[in-house]
This record gives structure tokens, sequence and C-alpha cells, in this order.
């Protein structure tokens, strides 16, 4: 019979450590006497922030724990928690706060600025060195006991430091997202798992028992190195006070499995326009290498996704050049009827746009399914020669597409490959 995950202990490590072996390898760990010269520890308590800021409203959220259902066509249900929001005095908020302990109703403020919302308590903390950004977001978050975030990912880093109270964390490296039964990518929580981990029913989730987890308390004056994209559990154990520190994830943390899933199967422009604002272009890597990264993986399908975003690029490229209104592609669709709406006005001939919608259908098929393990789709539906094929052409249409630019718009001319 399958039994519960057995967590490890998050790793203890002195600040020299950490330096040398964690932060380098993007691996969590509770860096130890990293928080010694902070005020802010042994001071901020609930009465204390309650009598600092008696005459602030602030927005406080309460979350209720319920069943989803109905979220997507591939979701009949799952653990959820449910998030509103009410305004209120902050004294009032407190109050709030470390009196509901025994309802299925915990309210919390959260992601506050600290710098912008609070800044008198801004000299009672300082910055982690570590943090290779001069301005990192930070927030304030203050809880009750029992409160229970359920296991997700964030995509950006974050040191937390726990100021006051404790808190209980299970951790699960990206490796694992497999196991996890995350909702589906097509709906708005595909960063959430759908595993109850205080409870989880292996009888639904099978695999869930599988996964290898760290777990521990983290107390006052503790600094915990969440990596981008690590899974996390987390559940207050008293009233409690944090401080996240969040700044952007690089290159290679893009290339976490939980990251390639979306890739795989969801065709988002804008999202990857920021992935490759926030950490290609920082690190001198275009689409086309991204999907040559992808590929010496054997992640073909994101690989392919990659090269259609640079195929995306080169065709507003393209409309720009023939004075085309820009058609905002977002989606694989979009770009097929981008395709569609350039062979019509013939900027290129019928055989290329049929080749450009064969592999955006094919890849438009695998959206209707959330498969979690994204390797075994890649291998049933794609044959490398194909992608690499496919890759190959495409690099090419955009090194054409670029030297036309340099011509007169009267004398293009486009051999397009696809």
């Amino acid at each position: 019979m399958a039994t519960s995950p057995q967590p490890t202990p998050i790793p203890r490590v002195s600040r020299e450590v950490f330096e040398r072996e964690y932060l380098p390898a993007n691996k969590p760990a509770i860096i130890q006497n990293s928080l010694s010269d902070w005020r802010a520890v042994g001071l901020w308590t609930h009465d204390y922030l309650a009598a600092t800021y008696r005459d602030k409203r602030v927005v406080v959220s309460a979350s209720i724990a319920e069943t989803l259902q109905g979220e997507s066509p591939a979701v009949e249900s799952g653990f959820w928690i449910k998030h509103v929001d009410e305004e209120m005095d902050f004294p009032a908020a407190i109050e709030l706060i470390t009196r509901a302990k025994q309802t299925n109703r915990h309210y919390y403020l959260y992601r506050r600025s600290v710098p912008d919302e609070y800044p008198e308590l801004y000299p009672d903390i300082s910055i982690p060195a570590w943090i290779p950004v001069a301005k990192p977001r930070i927030n304030l978050w203050v809880g009750g006991a029992h409160h229970v975030t359920t296991l997700h990912y964030d995509l950006e880093n974050n040191f937390f430091a726990q100021v006051h109270g404790h808190k209980h964390f299970t951790i699960f490296s990206p490796e694992e997202t497999a196991y996890l039964y995350p909702h589906p990518v097509h709906s708005a929580h595909a960063n959430i798992s759908t595993v109850d981990v205080d409870k989880p029913d292996l009888g639904s989730f099978p695999d869930f028992a599988s996964a290898q987890p760290i777990a521990g308390i983290v107390g006052p004056g503790d600094l915990l190195y969440l990596p981008s994209r690590w899974w996390h559990h987390v559940r207050s154990l008293d009233d409690s006070i944090s401080v996240n520190f969040w700044w952007q994830a690089d290159f290679a943390q893009t290339l976490a499995p939980n990251e390639l899933r979306h890739l795989q199967l969801q065709y988002q422009l804008d999202r990857l326009q920021g992935i490759k604002a926030t950490a290609l272009d920082p690190a001198g890597i275009s689409f086309l290498d991204l999907a040559g990264l992808l590929f010496e993986r054997r992640y073909y399908l994101p690989a392919i996704v990659a090269a259609g975003a640079a195929l995306d690029e080169a065709l507003r490229q393209l409309c720009r050049q023939q004075h085309i209104p820009d058609r905002h592609t977002t989606t694989l669709r979009d770009l097929l009827s981008l395709n569609t709406e350039l062979e019509a006005l013939g900027v290129y001939g019928a055989e290329d746009a049929w080749r450009v919608r064969g592999w955006n259908d094919m890849i438009a098929q695998a959206l209707a399914a959330d498969n979690r393990h994204f390797q075994a789709v890649d291998d049933r539906l794609f044959a490398p020669q194909a992608v690499r094929t496919l890759i190959d052409e495409i690099a090419e249409f955009c090194r054409q597409s670029a030297q036309a630019e340099t011509q007169a718009p009267d004398d293009l001319e486009f051999d397009i490959l696809l």
C-alpha cells in the first residue's frame, strides 16, 4: 500500500556553505545567523504592528478551504484555497488574524510592499547580500496560526525571512513536478498542485507517494532561500510575521521541468516575451538558441514552441515591412490565422502556408491534453529529426527575413522555407 512521502530535513548551513554550495546550484537552504542585525526580530509582534499603524487602512485577505470544481474541462475536482479581500483598520485586521484559529477562514496580510506601504518598518530589516539586484521587491506577510498556503511554486526567487512565529515548510524540487498533480496548464492555477499535502489522497494521486520532499520549521531569525519554481507548502504553526525578498529568475531556472510544462502545453507569446526580457536577453540567448538547447535535452515540444516564438517575431517583422497591421498573435491559433491571412495577401505561396499550418495543428492537438509526463508526449508525437529540421527551417526563414529588412520595401522577395 502506498504511503505518504517521508521528507528529509531542509539543510541548515552557514553563510559560507550557502554561498559555495547552495546559491550557485539554486537549491533551498536555511542560512544560519543571517538576520543577526535585524531589529525586527524580537521587536515586531502583531500587537506592535497594530500600535504602530493604528490609524492605517489596510486590505486584509481571507483564505477559505474548499473544493474546486469545474475550473476547466480537465479538472473535475481538487483541493483549493479561495481568497477574498476586505478593507479595514489595521488593528481590526490584526484582531481578525489572531482570533480566526478554529475555523476554515484565515485572515492575513500579504504581498504588501515594506518600502512603499510600511516605510517606518524598513530600517528594522536589511536586504540579504546575495540578492543580485539593487531593488528587490520586499513584501510583508502577517498571518495567524493554522494558516495554510497550498502546494505551489513561484516564478521568482525568494529569500523568506521569518521575523515572528514559526512556519512549517514542505518543499519539492521542480524535478518532482510529475508526482505533484498540478492543475492543467490551461487553467489559472497551473502552478498549484491538486494534492492536499497534509492529507494526501493516495488513491486519487498515487504518484505523490514517489515524491521526495524536504521539510522543516522556520523560526524567528531564520532566512530560507526558495529558488524560483521550487514547489512549497507552508503551514503557520502560530501567529507569524515574515518578510519576502523577490527577484527575477536567471536563464537556467527557466529550463525547470515545471516551466517547460507551460512551454509545452500553452503557446502564450506575452508569457514568452516576459521570459525573453527577464531571462534570455540578459544571457544573450535568442528564442532559436533556446529551441536548440531544449532539443538537445530531448524536450521536443517546448523546442518547437520556442522556435515558433522566433517565427512569430519574424512574421511580425514581415508584416511591418509589408505595411500589414500587427495582428497581436498570442496563441498558436493566432499564428495560424496570421499565416492564413499572409497567404491570402500573396505574401507567400500556398504550399509554404500549408507547411506552417501543419506543425501549428500538431501542437494545437497537444494543447487539448494535460499530460504531466511531458517527455512521454514528446517522444510519442514527434520524431527528433523532424523537430531538428523544423528548427533549422525556421532559423533559415528568420535569417532571410533579417536580410530582407535591409532591402527597399518595393524590392522585398522572400524564399519562405516553411
